[in-house]
């Protein structure tokens, strides 16, 4: 059932005007589709644990897909992906607990392992990259804003490459793109550079003490309460995946400890909770080639391993992102040791 278009409305129109009338506005209904208050559906807990939200309408099973909350338009918005036969280029948006269809218009080209989080100060979600169809990195800068797509032509960008981490630095007041791959298919050409991007502009940074792996599908999160950018595992060409954790603040890489539980991995999901205000991290495809099923939070006593009361599958490339409106870290998607998975699911 597509969802671009009910009963001649716009989908985009639709989710644009249900939020600028706001949850204290009751809820809003046109034909075959009904979008209550921001907090329908999760209630207040007090110990951590996940809930599965999974509709009947929601995006098809996808691994490696971009996810990100867009402040301007205030929903989550995901891209594209790794889908059963081919990589994809739908766009989808999760308001209110419930996933809607907007993909038309012109759009960034099918892809998996883009990377994209949003600009507060230009308001626009900004995508990076990607492995297109031939497993070739990406090297396009797109941005996203009340439905529309709109390619940007910057005169310098980070060379082309899929699996790279992109987060928005609030100390530094842009976002920050590290690591990725050149070419997907045999995980060489791995970059470990630093690019700051605002207003429409890359710049490439010079950092201290540069972590000593090249890395892509690194697990990423910025910290808002030590305003650090924490890059977790990733997989390396010549030393294969890694459980390094590596911490950004302003232009100097720190180093600190990972334990012994938090084994090695790739394609772990990551999200800052502003509500415990630490960083949380599931899952990752990990030294055996299966799924991992465990929950840890980053605070500034390092990382404790978590025991929720019920755990989504065991999940590796799933895309988290935190959603103001539930107060809610969202996962979506993944792949369970090689089966990709289409459930929503919320932590907190």
């Amino acid at each position: 059932m597509s969802l671009a278009r009910i009963g001649g409305i716009s989908l985009v129109g639709l989710v644009l005007a249900t939020l600028l009338l706001g949850p204290t506005a009751g809820a809003v209904s046109v034909p075959g589709v009904h979008v209550a208050s921001s907090t329908v559906g999760v209630a207040p807990v007090a110990a951590p644990a996940w809930t599965n939200m999974t509709k009947l309408v929601r995006p098809g099973a996808v691994d490696q897909a971009a996810f990100t909350y867009d402040g301007a338009d205030q929903f989550l918005l995901l891209f594209g992906g790794s889908g059963p036969t081919a990589v994809t280029n739908n766009t989808w948006a999760f308001v209110h607990g419930n996933w809607y269809n907007l993909t038309a218009g012109p759009s960034p080209s099918a892809r998996r392992g883009a990377a994209m989080v949003y600009d507060p100060v230009d308001r626009y979600v900004v995508l990076f990259g990607g492995a297109g169809m031939n497993n070739s990195g990406l090297g396009d800068t797109w941005t996203f804003r009340a439905g529309t797509w709109t390619l940007l032509h910057p005169v310098t960008a980070p060379s082309g490459r899929g699996g790279a981490s992109l987060v928005w630095d609030v100390a530094r007041g842009s976002a920050i793109l590290f690591g990725g791959t050149a070419n997907y298919a045999c995980g060489c050409s791995v970059s470990g550079d630093v690019w700051s991007f605002v207003h429409g502009n890359w710049t490439r940074l010079a950092t201290t003490a540069q972590p000593t792996l090249t890395l892509y599908t690194s697990g990423a999160a910025y910290d808002r309460a030590t305003q650090q950018v924490i890059v977790f595992g990733g997989w390396n060409p010549r030393s294969g995946n890694t459980n390094s954790t590596y911490v950004l603040h302003l232009g100097g890489w720190t180093t600190p400890p990972t334990p012994s539980g938090l084994g090695p991995r790739q394609g772990s999901a990551m999200g800052f909770d502003p509500q415990t205000n630490q960083t949380i991290l599931y899952g990752g495809a990990n030294n055996r080639g299966a799924s991992d099923r465990d929950t840890w939070t980053f605070g500034t006593s390092g990382w404790v391993k978590l025991t929720p009361t019920r755990n989504p599958p065991p999940l590796a490339w799933a895309m988290m992102a935190y959603d103001p409106g539930m107060q809610r870290l969202v996962l979506f998607g993944g792949s369970m040791n090689g089966t990709l998975e289409a459930d929503t699911w919320v932590f907190g």
